[in-house]
């Protein structure tokens, strides 16, 4: 027998309890597992076929019950763990490093703080209605539970509008100054004011109600005022298209036109085909990341907002009951999204990803080793050559770091390198070590200072007096 089909016996048990309250009645289990109710004038009996009767099901209901708990527990408690460590990962990459912190980047850190806010307060509050389905925890958190999910999606939504925003600005206008962190804090402050004011009406419509129909169980639902359908249809609506459908649009074809820009734009000036083809490869990862984060966003809360919207559609107002299996897979879907961005930007942006690796070296060995950070970034800006490294080697140390340009030359503090054992490798005809990376030659010599000098070829050539392996 099902689980349906238990917990109508069960309510049909209750009807005859009530009926035995007012008149002699009889209840018992016939060969196919249906519950009967006779008058018989020998109420010891009733109470024995009853007593009989919950017996032989109630195990099973309560065997159903815990596989299922344990089931919605498992999935929740999965999301949680993984959005957790992933986007803490993610703000403490973006918050720390100040050679990644452009406006994309900043924009991705609030990404993930919208995804651990839904994390820290939406899916544990739910997940307490689910499992007990029941609302135990007061009119406050019954407020804060519609507020905060609608808020964390607002602002993952205008957030992912803001992104293709700013990308198109970088893409289609290069010549034009990039915005500053002031700018972008700005637009991520407007970003939250939009998404409060977009939140705000439902903690007004949320209450405590309890079912009398359903045993007196007490149910967190939105009460809509009249007339409660025709305004739940016209709410719902106007909410799907500012907090999902119209940021979403706005992105789309944003990162349309930026496809078609980067498509046809070509390269200027003398270039090899090989920098052309790094160039375009550069700006397909970008696009691509992003492109990615926007797909599976809306994979994961297109499903919901299907729902919601089906349900409100058939134009039924009352105590709304999530159990079903339908509204289960689709609300765990929209918490999946949680997950999706932290490793979306360490599979498709190689920065994040070298960063990431260092970050989980130092939390798999408990902090005992310092993080690999042996990164050096090149970035060529009109005539300066401008070396970010943090190197570590208990074997060698050098007194400075020098990086030279046509016009100026910059002396860093003291620094340790570390070994480049993957980086590096014998030149021709030398028993030096050396890296090739660009025009650029980095010479350490055996006076323990390290200089950077131009180069003919188009190799950077780090020069080492001893053997780095």
């Amino acid at each position: 027998m099902s689980v349906k089909n238990i917990l109508a016996q069960i309510q049909l048990l209750r009807l005859g309890l009530k009926l035995h309250s007012n008149t002699s009645s009889n209840l018992w289990d016939d060969e196919n597992g249906n519950l009967n109710i006779s008058s018989n004038e020998n109420s010891t009996y009733q109470e024995m076929i009853i007593e009989n009767w919950l017996q032989k099901y109630s195990h099973k209901l309560s065997r159903n019950a815990e596989l299922v708990n344990a089931v919605v527990i498992f999935f929740y408690a999965l999301i949680v763990l993984v959005s957790l460590f992933g986007n803490l990962i993610v703000c403490k990459i973006v918050f720390s490093k100040s050679s990644i912190k452009s406006s994309t980047n900043v924009y991705i850190g609030n990404l993930s703080i919208s995804d651990l806010m839904m994390t820290a307060i939406n899916i544990p509050l739910r997940l307490t209605e689910v499992l007990l389905r029941n609302w135990p925890l007061g009119s406050v958190l019954c407020k804060c539970l519609p507020f905060f999910g609608a808020m964390s999606v607002s602002v993952s939504t205008l957030t992912m509008a803001f992104i293709a925003l700013d990308r198109y600005q970088v893409i289609a206008h290069p010549m034009k100054p990039r915005a500053s962190l002031k700018t972008t804090i700005r637009k991520l402050l407007l970003i939250w004011i939009m998404a409060f004011i977009l939140s705000c009406p439902y903690p007004l419509m949320s209450h405590v109600v309890r079912n009398v129909s359903n045993d007196y169980m007490t149910r967190c639902t939105i009460l809509y005022p009249p007339p409660d359908v025709q305004f739940r249809q016209v709410f719902t609506l106007i909410a799907l298209f500012l907090q999902f459908i119209a940021p979403l649009t706005v992105s789309g074809i944003t990162y349309v036109k930026i496809c078609l820009i980067i498509w046809k734009r070509q390269c200027i000036g003398e270039v090899t085909l090989n920098q052309k083809q790094h160039h375009r490869q550069t700006k397909w990862k970008t696009i691509k990341m992003l492109i990615t984060v926007l797909v599976a966003f809306v994979i994961c809360w297109l499903p919901l907002n299907t729902y919601h919207t089906y349900q409100d559609s058939r134009g039924k107002i009352g105590v709304v009951k999530h159990n079903s299996i339908v509204w289960f897979v689709c609300h765990w879907f929209a918490m999946s999204s949680v997950c999706c961005n932290p490793f979306i930007y360490c599979w498709l942006n190689e920065k994040f990803r070298n960063v990431a690796k260092d970050h989980l070296k130092w939390i798999f060995t408990f902090g005992k080793l310092k993080p690999l950070k042996t990164i050096i970034n090149l970035f060529m800006q009109e005539n300066a050559i401008f070396i970010f490294s943090r190197i570590k080697t208990p074997s060698l140390k050098f007194s400075s770091f020098s990086t030279y340009s046509k016009q100026s030359s910059t002396h860093f503090p003291e620094s340790e390198l570390e070994t480049l054992p993957q980086m590096t490798r014998k030149v021709e005809g030398s028993k030096q070590n050396c890296i090739h990376m660009s025009n650029v030659v980095i010479k350490v010599t055996r006076e323990t200072s390290v200089s950077i000098e131009k180069s003919s070829s188009e190799n950077l050539k780090v020069s080492s007096p001893e053997s780095f392996i």
